[in-house]
C-alpha cells in the first residue's frame, strides 16, 4: 500500500473514531413513565442509562419549568438515586446526579422521580397535554433507545394523539400505542440523534382536566404574604391611634412667643425641621435687632453685618449667624455664597437637636421608639413579602425578587418622613413618589408575575404597595409630644392664634405704643405662614421706616413681608444645590398535531 493511501486510511480512521456526542457520555436507555391525574398534575419517573466516554462525576438533569409564552410548571417532591443536590435559576430546576468524590467511566444509571403541576388551561373549547418526552436541543448526545408511557385519569381518543420528533419545530410523526382501556399512551424508539426531541400531544374535550386549586400556583405563599401585610398595616394603624398621636389641647391666646424661642426654634417646634423659611425669618429677626442690614437691588439680596451677635444668644443661633456670614466673605455675603446650606445641615441642625433633647426634648421618648418599631416592622414585612411572593414564582428568584421590595420600603420611608416634616403631601413629594411606585411595581411584576404566571401574585404585589404606602405615612405621623413639648407648643400655637386673629383696632393700639411692632412680629408670622396676613392687617396703619432694609424702591413695609418669599426663591435658585433624581416551546392551535419541542417540561442533561 502506497504512503498516500495509508495516510488517507489513517485520516478516515481517526475521523470515524471521533465521538458523535459533544458530551462526556451517550444515553444508552432513556425511559419515562408518567401518571396524570384530573387536576393536571403529573407524577414522573425517569430511568436513565448512560455510558461515560470521559471520566465524570455524573450528570445534571435540567428540568425546564418556565417557558417563553409565560406558562410555568411547578416542580416538587424530587426523589431518586444518587442525587447530590439541586439548583434553581428561575427557568430550570437542575437535579445534580452523581458523586463529587468519585468519577464514573463506562456504564452508569440514575433514577429520579418528581411531580409536575401544570398551569391553568389556556383554551376555552378543549383541554390538552403537551409534553416533551425529550426536549429538542437540550441533550447534546445521541440516545440509543427512548421509551415512554403516559397514563391518563380517563380514556383518550386515539385520533387526538400525536407524537412528533426532530429538531425544534419539526412535525415528523412517530408511531405510538394506546392501551385497550384508552388510558395509557406509550412508545419505544431507537437511535435518536443528538439535539433531536420527542413530543407528545393529546387533545381532550373541554373539562377533561379540572383546576388543581390555588395551591399549585404558590397560592399559600401569596396568601401568607397578603395576611402578613394586612396584619402589619393594622398594627401600625393601632400604634398610631393608641399611642402615636397627641391629645387635643386647649390653646389660650398668647401675645408673645415662647420665652427664649427664636423664629428658628418655633419652626423646629412646629415642624421638627429647619429650612429656608426659618432662615429668612431669622434674617428679619436679626435685622430688627440691629445686627445686619438687608440690601435689595431688585433682582437679588446681599447682607451687611453691622454688629456681632450678642453673647447671651443661644449656641444654635450663634452657629446659624456664623454659618451665614462665613460662607462667603468675612464681612459680607450674598445669596450666591457657597457652603451655607451644608453648614446649616451639618453645624446648625445638630445643635438644635442637642438643645431639644433630654429634659427639653419636644417628642416623647416612647413615641420615638414606637415610630422606630413601626418602621422596623415594615422593613421586616417588606423583606418577608418579597421572599414569599418570589417563592410563589420560583425559589431561585428570591435573592433577586426581594431587592425591589427593599427599595420600595426605603423610598416610601424617605418620602413619608419628608411629608410628615412638611405637614402635607406637596407636589414636590407626590410626583416623584408616584413615579417610584410605578417604577418599582413594574420591576416586581416583571420579576414575579411574569415568572409565576399567576394573577394571585399580582394581587399580592398590589396589596403590598397599598400596605406600604398607608403604613409608611401612618408610621411617619406616630409622634406624641413630651410634657415640655406640649407646654411650648401650647405657647407657640397661642401666639399664632393671636397673629392670625388679632383685630385691627388692637394692632393700631400696639403700633402706637411701639412703632416697630410690625417688624418685631413679622419673623414669627413668616414661620407660621402668616406673613401676608400679618402685613394685610397693617394696611392703613402708619408703619415706621427702618434703615436696615435698603431698596431702590420707595419705602414700603410690605416689601419686608414679601422678603421671605422672594428670598426663598433666590435661595433655592442660587444657594441650595440642585437635587439629583435617580431613576422553549410555542403554543398549538385547534386541530394541530403539534410539533417537536412545543410541549412543556422535558429539559436536558449535561455532565459535570
Amino acid at each position: 500500500m502506497s504512503g498516500s493511501r495509508i495516510s488517507a486510511f489513517l485520516i478516515c480512521l481517526v475521523t470515524l473514531a471521533v465521538p458523535l456526542s459533544a458530551e462526556a457520555f451517550t444515553v444508552t436507555d432513556y425511559s419515562v413513565d408518567i401518571t396524570a391525574d384530573a387536576s393536571r398534575r403529573l407524577t414522573v419517573s425517569e430511568d436513565i442509562g448512560l455510558y461515560f466516554t470521559t471520566p465524570s462525576h455524573g450528570i445534571i438533569r435540567d428540568i425546564q419549568y418556565r417557558f417563553s409564552g409565560g406558562e410555568r410548571l411547578r416542580v416538587s417532591d424530587i426523589s431518586g438515586t444518587g442525587i447530590a443536590g439541586t439548583d434553581d435559576n428561575g427557568e430550570f430546576l437542575s437535579i445534580i446526579l452523581g458523586d463529587p468524590e468519585r468519577y464514573i467511566t463506562g456504564p452508569g444509571r440514575f433514577r429520579i422521580g418528581y411531580l409536575l403541576q401544570y398551569p391553568e388551561d389556556r383554551y376555552e373549547d378543549y383541554d390538552e397535554l403537551y409534553y416533551n418526552i425529550v426536549s429538542p436541543g437540550y441533550w447534546d448526545t445521541p440516545m440509543d433507545r427512548v421509551s415512554f408511557s403516559v397514563t391518563f385519569p380517563s380514556p383518550v381518543s386515539p385520533d387526538r394523539i400525536w407524537v412528533t420528533y426532530g429538531m425544534y419545530g419539526s412535525s415528523a410523526a412517530l408511531p405510538f400505542s394506546l392501551s385497550d382501556d384508552g388510558l395509557t399512551v406509550s412508545g419505544s424508539y431507537s437511535s435518536l440523534p443528538a439535539g433531536y426531541g420527542i413530543t407528545l400531544r393529546v387533545e381532550m374535550e373541554d373539562g377533561y382536566f379540572h383546576s388543581a386549586g390555588p395551591l399549585s400556583d404558590g397560592f399559600v405563599f401569596i396568601m401568607a404574604a397578603i395576611i402578613l401585610q394586612l396584619t402589619a398595616m393594622i398594627i401600625v394603624i393601632v400604634m398610631y391611634i393608641r399611642k402615636g398621636r397627641d391629645e387635643k389641647m386647649i390653646v389660650p391666646v398668647r401675645f408673645s412667643p415662647p420665652e427664649g424661642f427664636s423664629p428658628m426654634d418655633v419652626q423646629y417646634l412646629m415642624k421638627g425641621t429647619v429650612d429656608s423659611t426659618s432662615v429668612s425669618a431669622m434674617l428679619i429677626y436679626w435685622a430688627d435687632k440691629g445686627l445686619l442690614s438687608i440690601n435689595d437691588d431688585g433682582s437679588s439680596y446681599s447682607f451687611d453685618r453691622l454688629e456681632e451677635i450678642p453673647d447671651d444668644s443661644t449656641e444654635r443661633e450663634k452657629a446659624l449667624f456664623s454659618s451665614f456670614f462665613t460662607s462667603g466673605h468675612e464681612d459680607n455675603t450674598s445669596l450666591r455664597a457657597s457652603g451655607f446650606p451644608g453648614k446649616l445641615r451639618s453645624v446648625v441642625l445638630p445643635l438644635i437637636l442637642s438643645a431639644f433633647s433630654g429634659e427639653h426634648a419636644t417628642e416623647d421618648a416612647g413615641s420615638l421608639r414606637l415610630r422606630k418599631y413601626a418602621y422596623s416592622l415594615l422593613l421586616a414585612v417588606s423583606l418577608i413579602s418579597g421572599g414569599l411572593l418570589s417563592l410563589s414564582a420560583s425559589p431561585g428568584l428570591v435573592p433577586f425578587g426581594v431587592i425591589p421590595f427593599l427599595m420600595a420600603f426605603l423610598i416610601l420611608r424617605q418620602f413619608s418622613m419628608q411629608a410628615a416634616r412638611e405637614g402635607r403631601l406637596t407636589p414636590r413629594i407626590l410626583l416623584p413618589l408616584i413615579f417610584f411606585i410605578l417604577f418599582l411595581s413594574f420591576f416586581m411584576v416583571t420579576a414575579i408575575v411574569s415568572y409565576s404566571g399567576s394573577g394571585a401574585a399580582l394581587a399580592g404585589i398590589i396589596m403590598f404597595m397599598v400596605m406600604l404606602v398607608v403604613s409608611s405615612f401612618t408610621a411617619a405621623h406616630i409622634s406624641r409630644r413630651s410634657g415640655y413639648g406640649n407646654e411650648r407648643m401650647r405657647e407657640a400655637l397661642g401666639y399664632r392664634e393671636f397673629i392670625d386673629k388679632v383685630e385691627k383696632d388692637r394692632i393700631r393700639v400696639l403700633s402706637e405704643e411701639d412703632p416697630l411692632y410690625f417688624y418685631h412680629v413679622l419673623p414669627y408670622a413668616m414661620v407660621f405662614g402668616l406673613a401676608d396676613s400679618w402685613a394685610d392687617k397693617f394696611r392703613g396703619i402708619p408703619v415706621e421706616e427702618v434703615r436696615w432694609y435698603v431698596s431702590p424702591y420707595p419705602f414700603d413695609p410690605f416689601l419686608c413681608s414679601a422678603f421671605g418669599r422672594r428670598w426663598h426663591d433666590d435661595y433655592m435658585r442660587n444657594i441650595e444645590p440642585p437635587r439629583n433624581t435617580g431613576h422553549g416551546g410555542a403554543g398549538t392551535f385547534r386541530g394541530s398535531s403539534g410539533f417537536s419541542g412545543g410541549g412543556f417540561s422535558g429539559g436536558g442533561g449535561r455532565s459535570w
